[in-house]
């Protein structure tokens, strides 16, 4: 192996090299001889075999013990953290009831009632009678914006008669709402 030469701004990273012995997550592989011996013996292969995992159950007791006393220590730390989320879970539900209260429009200076779904239907319900007069004036200013500069003689009646004809229409449509919806007069 050979290393690199540093130039500007670099630095050495630490390596560590992975043992699995250090690890103990693998023991000594058997030699040559042992491993020749196994193959040939079942029985010594077996007593060969036990003899490596005695150890690791007398360690697996050992943590285990250590697992079930940190586990009795964290038992009151998880009833602790239950607690408090359940204590944060109420404090945020409150919160957001408080700030629903306020973003309420406070326009009045008596407090609004519930929205009513049966309010809602009757409103729907609820047509109110319209000022013909205010319809006339906005049916004349259609035909004055609609008619020509130019007006010739014949066509003054033409717009005329499209004028009462919307007219007409505009009156049918408003009587047959407000019979629908019994409208009050």
């Amino acid at each position: 192996n050979s290393e690199y030469v540093m130039a500007e701004g670099l630095r050495k990273v630490q390596t560590d090299t992975w043992d699995a012995a250090e690890a103990g997550s693998m023991g000594e592989l058997p030699d040559q001889e042992t491993r020749g011996k196994m193959e040939v013996d079942p029985m010594f292969k077996l007593d060969y075999n036990s003899k490596k995992k005695v150890v690791p159950e007398k360690i697996r007791k050992s943590d285990l013990r250590e697992l079930y006393a940190m586990s009795k220590d964290r038992e009151d730390e998880y009833a602790l953290n239950a607690n408090l989320r359940r204590t944060f879970r109420t404090m945020k539900k409150e919160e957001l009831a408080r700030e629903a209260e306020e973003a309420r429009p406070k326009n009045f200076s008596f407090p609004l009632a519930e929205e009513d779904p049966a309010d809602a239907v009757e409103a729907r319900r609820v047509q109110f009678t319209t000022d013909h007069a205010k319809i006339g004036a906005a049916l004349r200013r259609q035909a004055k914006v609609a008619e020509s500069i130019f007006v010739k003689k014949g066509q003054a009646k033409k717009v005329d008669l499209a004028c009462k004809h919307r007219k007409l229409l505009l009156a049918q449509r408003i009587q047959a709402r407000s019979k629908e919806a019994g409208a009050y007069y």
